[in-house]
């Protein structure tokens, strides 16, 4: 079907997000997609340009998410995720969808318009699981390195400890 003959009304770019490169999420975009085409085929939707990208969601300043929101404003159609924190972890995202809120669409919630309070309380949730999942790793990485240096003989500052038998 050719661009001219899609009908502005449900035209929509489709915008999906991984935090990590490929390597270690090597399925989340395959997954995401699959997810969001079926939605759009079931309620009505056609895809006139797919965004992809691996960058975190706890800046607004990704090239992949300014180009979704960019494209959606200019066309005049709609923006669509897999969920509230594929979109983003921050809530200054509102800055940016602003002009287009009405047309943003998340797959978990189906085809409706957001609400503001549902919109800034699934980012606020995402923001808050950002932060756990921050300090979940970072602990995880410190408990590695004491199992590591314990493992080698040493204390925790690194120094050698001596042996008791």
């Amino acid at each position: 079907m050719k661009q001219e003959m899609i009908s502005s009304e449900r035209k929509a770019v489709v915008y999906v997000r991984a935090s990590t490169d490929k390597t270690k999420q090597k399925n989340s975009h395959s997954v995401q997609m699959a997810i969001i085409e079926d939605f759009t085929q079931s309620n009505g939707f056609v895809i006139a340009k797919v965004v992809c990208e691996y960058a975190s969601g706890t800046t607004c300043d990704r090239t992949g998410f300014l180009e979704a929101v960019a494209f959606a404003r200019d066309n005049n159609c709609y923006l669509i995720t897999y969920r509230a924190d594929r979109l983003a972890r921050t809530l200054d995202v509102f800055s940016h969808i602003k002009p287009i809120f009405d047309r943003v669409r998340f797959v978990e919630l189906g085809d409706r318009a957001l609400d503001p309070l549902m919109f800034s309380v699934l980012i606020g949730m995402s923001s808050q699981e950002s932060r756990v999942i921050s300090l979940r790793v970072k602990a995880g990485i410190e408990a590695a390195k004491k199992m590591s240096i314990a493992a080698e003989g040493k204390d925790t500052s690194g120094q050698e400890t001596s042996k008791s038998i």
